[in-house]
Order: C-alpha cells, then sequence, then structure tokens
C-alpha cells in the first residue's frame, strides 16, 4: 500500500508542479487529466480541469466558408447548430466569411482575401466603405474591448487588388438566357452567381451607370464613383452584359423581357421617396433627398439656399444634411421628431454630421412649410413630448400643445422614407398586394408569374445593402433550379436569418494601446465640408495587418493566444506568449497552465473565444487538499 501510495505521489508532482504546455507539444489533439475511476456522486456543477485542445501555427489552416450555389445555406445552418459558426458571420445578413477574410488580411494574403469576399459580397470595395457594420456587432470583441473593424478590412482588401485584373470571364455554357431588372447590390449579386454558374446575363438599368443606390443615393465623400465603377465592372468581367440608361417600362417593356428571355429578375430597389403630407410641400426649395443626392451625384449642381432644412433621423437624412454643408449652406438644421437616442441612423454618421456643424433641432416635428411668392421662406414646426413605445419599440412622439414656432429656413429636404416604384408592372400578369406591393413566395422569392422573380428593397423593404447582396443570393439559386428544371423549394435550406448581438456598453479605460482598435485616418475636418474628397482615408498595410491580428479568431477549435483566458483567470494561473500584436505570423509561443492553483471555476473555458479551452468532462474529487490525491501517469496525460 506504501508503494502505491509513494508511486502516485511521485506521479502528481512530476505532472503538476510547474505543469507547462507548449506550443510543440500541444501537436497532440489535446492534453487532459484522467481522474480516478472511483469518484464520488456529485452535482453537475463540479467540473473538471481545462484542458487545450489546440495551438495556432501547429494545426491545419481555419476553415473557410466559400460560397456554391445550393448548398451555402445548408452549410451555414449545419454550423451554426454546430457552434462552430463564428460570430462575426452568424451576424453578418450575407454570412460573408469575415473570420476568413480578416485572418488572411493578418497573414499578408491580401488577393486571397478579396476571393473570398468576393464569394458571398459582390460589391467589395463599395461595402467596405458604406456598410452599416452588423458583423461587427456580432464580433467577440466587444465582451473585452473593441470589435474588429472588419468594413474597414473588407475595403483594404479591395483598395489593395486595384491595379490588378478583373476576374476573366466564364465561358457561357448554358442556353438558357436572364434578365435582370435593377443594377443594384441585388441584381449584381445575383448577375454574378448566374454568370460563374455559366448562364448568359444581362443587367438592364436605368442609370449611366450600374450600381443602383450605391450610385444615386450615396454622396461621393463616402462613396467615390469611381470605386462603384471598379466593382461594377469586376461582376461585367464575368461576361455580365450591362445595358445601362435602359428604363424598363418606358424604353422596353416588362412583358417583351418575359418573352425573350427564360426567367426574368425584378431587382429595382427603392428608388422614390415619401412625402410629408403637409401643405406647402410642393413650393420652389422643397427637395426629396434622393433627388437631391442623385442631382449631386450626376454632377448637376443642383442650387439650395444658404439655410436648410433636413427632416429625418436616418442615414439618408445625415447624408442629406452634409451634402447640404458640403453645397454652400451655412446653416443646416436636422429635424427629427425623437430624440438622439432613437434616431435609426449609425452612431458615426450622427457623430460626423454633429462634428462637420450640422444643427440637431430634436423632439421637433415640422407641420407646414412657409411659402412666399412659390419659394420656401419658413418652417412651421412643433415640439413632440415622448408618450408611451409604439410598435417599434420606441416611444411614440406627439405634440404639445402651444408649443408651435416658425424656423427660419430657404429650402426644405425630406427624408423620412423610400418607396418602390412599380409602374413598369402595367401590362403583365404579375400579381399586387392590397398596399401595392408584389405577391412572391417568401422561400423562393417567384412571384405569380413562374418566370419572374424578385429580390432586394423591392420586396423586403428598406435596409443596408449587404440585406440586399443576400437576397441576391437566394434569388439565384432559384433562378438556377428553374433553368435546370429543378423544384425550387425541394431539400432547399432556407437563408439563414441572423439575430442582432448586444454585448452592452465597453468600457475602455486602462485597456493597452495595442489592444485598442486601429482607428481610420480621416481628411481633417476644416477641409471636409469644402468639397466631395472621401472623408475616410482607409487602412496602410501596417494599419490593416495589425487590426487584423486582433481577430480572436472564433469557434477555430485552436487557441489564438488572445490571452482572453489569463486575463480572466482569478488565480492567475494561466500565462500565454505570443508573437506580438503588430507581427504578421499568428503563433503562440508559449502556454503555462499550472493546475497546482487552479479552482476549477470554468471560467477561462467560458471567455475562450475559440472553443480551444473547455472543462474535461470528468467531475473533479471532493477532495481539496491535492496531496491527497492519487494520479496514474500513464492516464493523466492522454495523448
Amino acid at each position: 500500500m506504501n508503494e502505491r501510495l509513494s508511486k502516485f505521489i511521485d506521479a502528481w508532482k512530476s505532472i503538476f508542479i510547474g505543469h507547462s504546455i507548449t506550443a510543440k507539444r500541444l501537436r497532440a489533439p489535446r492534453v487532459t487529466e484522467f481522474y480516478p475511476f472511483e469518484k464520488p456522486e456529485l452535482a453537475d456543477r463540479f467540473r473538471g480541469a481545462p484542458m487545450l485542445k489546440g495551438v495556432m501555427g501547429e494545426s491545419t489552416e481555419t476553415e473557410k466558408f466559400p460560397n456554391k450555389l445550393g448548398e451555402f445555406n445548408a452549410t451555414i445552418k449545419s454550423k451554426k447548430e454546430s457552434d462552430e459558426l463564428p460570430p462575426c458571420v452568424y451576424s453578418c445578413p450575407a454570412h460573408v466569411d469575415a473570420r476568413g477574410y480578416v485572418e488572411l488580411i493578418a497573414e499578408g494574403r491580401f488577393k486571397d482575401s478579396l476571393d473570398l469576399i468576393r464569394e458571398r459580397c459582390t460589391l467589395a470595395a463599395s461595402i467596405g466603405r458604406v456598410c452599416t457594420r452588423i458583423c461587427e456587432g456580432g464580433c467577440r470583441r466587444n465582451k473585452f474591448d473593441e470589435p474588429i473593424s472588419i468594413r474597414d478590412l473588407k475595403r483594404f482588401a479591395a483598395d489593395t487588388c486595384m491595379d490588378m485584373p478583373h476576374p476573366q470571364a466564364v465561358p457561357k455554357t448554358k442556353d438558357k438566357k436572364v434578365a435582370i431588372i435593377g443594377g443594384g447590390p441585388a441584381g449584381l449579386t445575383a448577375a454574378q452567381v448566374l454568370a460563374k454558374e455559366g448562364y448568359p446575363v444581362t443587367i438592364y438599368d436605368k442609370n449611366p451607370q450600374g450600381g443602383g443606390t450605391l450610385l444615386t443615393g450615396i454622396p461621393k465623400y463616402r462613396l467615390p464613383k469611381n470605386i462603384l465603377k471598379w466593382d461594377v465592372d469586376a461582376v461585367c468581367a464575368l461576361g455580365v452584359e450591362l445595358k445601362t440608361n435602359v428604363e424598363v417600362g418606358k424604353d422596353i417593356k416588362l412583358g417583351e423581357l418575359i418573352d425573350s428571355y427564360d426567367a426574368v429578375l425584378i431587382a429595382t430597389g427603392l428608388p422614390v421617396g415619401y412625402n410629408l403630407g403637409i401643405e406647402g410641400e410642393d413650393a420652389e426649395g422643397v427637395w426629396g433627398c434622393l433627388e437631391l443626392l442623385r442631382e449631386m451625384n450626376f454632377d448637376n449642381h443642383p442650387k439650395i439656399g444658404k439655410k436648410v432644412a433636413v427632416i429625418g433621423g436616418g442615414n439618408v437624412a445625415m447624408d442629406g444634411a452634409r451634402t447640404s454643408l458640403r453645397l454652400g449652406a451655412e446653416q443646416v438644421y436636422l429635424i427629427y421628431r425623437r430624440g438622439r437616442a432613437e434616431m435609426p441612423a449609425r452612431y458615426e454618421e450622427i457623430h460626423e454630421a454633429d462634428e462637420e456643424g450640422v444643427i440637431f433641432e430634436l423632439l421637433t416635428n415640422p407641420t407646414k412649410v412657409i411659402v412666399e411668392n412659390g419659394k420656401v421662406a419658413g418652417l412651421e414646426c412643433v415640439r413632440m413630448g415622448l408618450g408611451e413605445p409604439d410598435a417599434s419599440g420606441r416611444r411614440r412622439p406627439e405634440p404639445i400643445p402651444g408649443s408651435e414656432f416658425i424656423l427660419d429656413v430657404d429650402t426644405v429636404v425630406t427624408a423620412i422614407g423610400q418607396k418602390t416604384d412599380l409602374s413598369f408592372l402595367e401590362g403583365t400578369n404579375i400579381e399586387l398586394n392590397a398596399k401595392g406591393a408584389i405577391v412572391y413566395d417568401k422561400l423562393t422569392l417567384q412571384t405569380s408569374n413562374p418566370k419572374v422573380f424578385t429580390a432586394g428593397e423591392v420586396v423586403t423593404g428598406a435596409g443596408a445593402a449587404i440585406q440586399a447582396i443576400a437576397s441576391g443570393h437566394e434569388a439565384a439559386e432559384s433562378v438556377d433550379r428553374l433553368l435546370r428544371g429543378i423544384d425550387l423549394k425541394e431539400g432547399r435550406t432556407g437563408q439563414v436569418i441572423q439575430r442582432p448581438y448586444n454585448y452592452g456598453q465597453s468600457y475602455l479605460e486602462g485597456i493597452e494601446p495595442e489592444r485598442r482598435r486601429v482607428p481610420m485616418r480621416m481628411v481633417p475636418l476644416e477641409e471636409r465640408i469644402k468639397g466631395f474628397v472621401e472623408v475616410e482615408l482607409g487602412y496602410n498595410e501596417e494599419e490593416a495587418v495589425r487590426e487584423a491580428n486582433r481577430c480572436l479568431v472564433c469557434s477555430n477549435g485552436n487557441c489564438s493566444g488572445c490571452t482572453m483566458c489569463a486575463r480572466t483567470c482569478p488565480v492567475n494561473c494561466i500565462d500565454v506568449k505570443r508573437t506580438g500584436p503588430q507581427e504578421t505570423e499568428r503563433k503562440v509561443l508559449k502556454y503555462d497552465l499550472d493546475l497546482t492553483k487552479c479552482m476549477l471555476c470554468g471560467l477561462c473555458a467560458e471567455v475562450c473565444p475559440t472553443d480551444a479551452l473547455e472543462m474535461s468532462k470528468d467531475y473533479e474529487n471532493a477532495e481539496y487538499q491535492k496531496d491527497r490525491l492519487f494520479y496514474d501517469k500513464e492516464k493523466v496525460l492522454r495523448r
């Protein structure tokens, strides 16, 4: 008995005192502890010791999620159900492989990164400038400091490759032709997918250049039009024919397209703004914001006054206000009926508008445009109070009696929402609902005419461009199934709808500079409103690689050396060393796990973003005096 006791005590000392796990030793699948066979009955809250499954640099490359027509949604769904899908990929409406392309940038593989982006995000350079950063809301670094600048890294990958040739044309191997109405994000995405499958695709667009709302509704200081053209040209290079300045319904009838093509996709977006519905809004000097932005983007030099009121609280309203400043307005008022916290615009858009001098008139609603000699001479408004929440969850604005006042302005810009223009459907058998919207199948996007499909904001309503891109992918799969004679629904996995993440407010005080997000360089404030030069300057290579190396490589199964476990451990029994944050090589140098200190709380495993660290499934023995625990050396190390 004494000999056996001595054997186990020696094994304990040799294995666990000064216990060190290095990257080299972790080539084995896992290192863990094997507890005695005879264990008392314990509650489930008792857990075994932590174990590490692997480290980066000693394992295979992180799995990528390239797009494959007909299989992508099933892959995403399966990975989500098995907790193997990174939260950034899941939170993106189009499920762009953010983890994959950020890792490629960290490795200096910029062209490979762009190729991976384009699998799901058709307009990489443009979306890398104007996307609403939905993916960044899911980034797990929100738990610790600041999310990865996923959008800005997308822009970097595209900008770095702009001198390279466009993709080569794909041979047209199919004898079925497809027509797409609208050259915006949804239409271009469907065109790219179908062209890669060998279909002859023709896009009909009423604008002089492809891009849809990205062309007409996004100001040049956010998206230079030569950048958008580069993105559109990359799609056309695949063999897509883009017919510009052709308006379906006027220059060519929809019925003609239905007769001439084997499938037709409607992706016309939301080209018309809503009216205010108040007296005087037909006066000279009242602009729809979309109309104003369109004129500006086409260099038609729209004329506005010196004092401008922009009505609305969304991103379009911010664009209208900031554009007005650049067109020469001396005072620009942003009128919104709720408070700043309820504004639907992105925080950065609100901040930059405020920074540039836009005057926010919040809890204010227009009631009448004052007109003199047919022109705007002022805007009558009323102050608002917030009542009970409405259907949107926001508190309902209610007028305060007796609070009316007149704002001294000579121009009014309305930005309160957008709607479709379906006049081109006249003379076809495409069914509309009671509200005048297209009736379509939610899974297949097929209309009442079996040959006609629809995608993007024309049916989904206003949203981010990346959401229209996601819709374009779904439409392309339906068109492909129709043209191959396959049932549109059988065996099909629908689009995986993401949910928003809410990590709460991050507190950055005390966070080391190397852990912080790399800030975007911008044109100096005093220079911005002098013209339409692009405000954000983008990352250089050093900044991009540094930012990409902040990625935690979530759900990879291998330790990325993020040190979050060490920072979380209450007894400091974990020590991780990796290559510096500015290095291009992502490799763990040393991982020390001292189990003689571990109190088996499990916090390290809970916080591990890659799922490389986990608590063993064996229960901890009820004894807390470590020298009374006996282990067999051969069972302690399981390789």
